[in-house]
């Protein structure tokens, strides 16, 4: 059961009977009805998730919309896809500013030297052993030398 309606935080919340199988629920207080899922979407929660998930890891929305079909044989407008990344943008941002990071203390470092305006800096790039996490990468001049 919902404990807390998320439209206004209130926790006087009651069952309003069900839609597509899902149970509802209904707000006493500011008399919002909620059924706990991506309320009044068409489209299967699923995708919505899943095309969410393909975004943001960094697939262009184009991609996603090939993916979304090759998988569950929908077709969705890169439109369409594109407004429920504005849509549930929010949530996500919520969710991974709230992650905690936990690294095992074993990292492989792999170091490149790159050209960038006529200049050479070294770029370092550190994956965490156990969880191959990739952390920030970090520039540095190549102080002087010539190469």
């Amino acid at each position: 059961m919902i404990d807390v309606i998320e439209y206004c935080g209130s926790e006087n919340v009651i069952k309003y009977g069900k839609s597509r199988g899902k149970q509802c629920y209904f707000c006493k207080d500011c008399k919002h009805y909620d059924n706990g899922t991506f309320a009044k979407m068409r489209t299967n929660d699923k995708v919505i998730v899943t095309a969410l998930d393909l975004y943001f890891e960094g697939l262009s929305v184009r991609k996603v919309q090939r993916q979304i079909a090759k998988i569950f044989g929908v077709k969705v407008s890169q439109v369409t896809i594109w407004k429920w990344i504005m849509k549930y943008f929010k949530l996500v941002k919520e969710f991974v500013d709230n992650l905690k990071i936990e690294l095992s203390g074993k990292f492989h470092v792999d170091e490149t030297m790159i050209k960038c305006d006529r200049e050479y800096k070294w770029f370092w790039e550190i994956i965490d052993a156990d969880t191959n996490g990739c952390y920030p990468f970090v520039w540095r001049k190549n102080n002087g030398r010539s190469y």
